[in-house]
C-alpha cells in the first residue's frame, strides 16, 4: 500500500515533467535525465533520483490532480446540493 501511495504520484511527476517540457523520450535532454535517474538504481536515496529526473526533491501530486480533474468536476456536479460524507 505504501509503495502504491508513493509510486503513483512519483510516476505522475516524472511523466508530467518529461511531457510538460514537450520532450519525447527519444530527445536528448529527456532521455539523459531518465538515464541518469535509472543509473542510480538503489544506490542513492529516492529524493536524489527524483531530483535527477524532475529537478525537484519533493513529491508533487499535480500531475495526478490534472489527470483526475474531469472526474472531480463531474463528481462535484453530481453531488452539488447533497450531503456528502460518512
Amino acid at each position: 500500500m505504501i509503495r502504491w501511495s508513493f509510486g503513483n504520484p512519483c510516476a505522475g511527476m516524472w511523466h508530467g515533467r518529461l511531457s510538460s517540457s514537450r520532450e519525447s523520450l527519444a530527445s536528448n535532454p529527456a532521455s539523459e535525465r531518465l538515464k541518469k535517474m535509472m543509473e542510480m538504481g538503489l544506490s542513492r536515496p529516492w529524493p536524489e533520483a527524483l531530483h535527477a529526473l524532475t529537478g525537484q526533491r519533493q513529491m508533487d501530486a499535480t500531475a495526478m490532480l490534472d489527470y483526475f480533474a474531469p472526474l472531480k468536476k463531474w463528481l462535484d456536479e453530481q453531488n452539488r446540493g447533497k450531503l456528502v460524507g460518512w
